[in-house]
């Protein structure tokens, strides 16, 4: 099953390269990484499109205008068949194996992130 990191972030030019290496650096590295730039305004989506333009599984994508309706926006766009939501806020890495614990920055949804979309919406 592939699968998809989400993640979203807004002005963090200071921290996102060092996030991103950290999510690349897993055990279980993830098949894309997909971050949401909620209208930044510095150099946030330069640099995660920079990982993208150097072959690494990461994705820009914008969209929203808070952090859940970017995360959805990110969910939206992810392929996996199984979801990880990474923290951003406040955190400039995540620990190696973060997935394997028990945490309620990690959101592991076993059905398609179609439904999972629909359901979300459907509340």
């Amino acid at each position: 099953m592939r699968i998809s990191l989400v993640c979203t972030a807004k002005n963090e030019e200071d921290n996102i390269a060092q996030l991103i290496e950290s999510m690349l650096g897993q055990s279980l590295r993830p098949d894309e990484i997909v971050i949401n730039d909620n209208n930044s305004t510095d150099a946030t989506a330069a640099i995660v499109q920079h990982y993208h333009n150097l072959g690494h599984p990461v994705r820009l994508v914008t969209g929203g205008h808070n952090i859940p309706s970017g995360r959805n926006n990110a969910i939206y766009h992810a392929t996996g068949g199984m979801l990880l939501r990474a923290p951003m806020r406040g955190s400039s890495s995540i620990a190696i194996g973060w997935h394997a614990s028990p945490s309620p920055c990690v959101m592991m949804v076993l059905m398609s992130w179609r439904d999972f979309f629909i359901r979300c919406h459907a509340v």
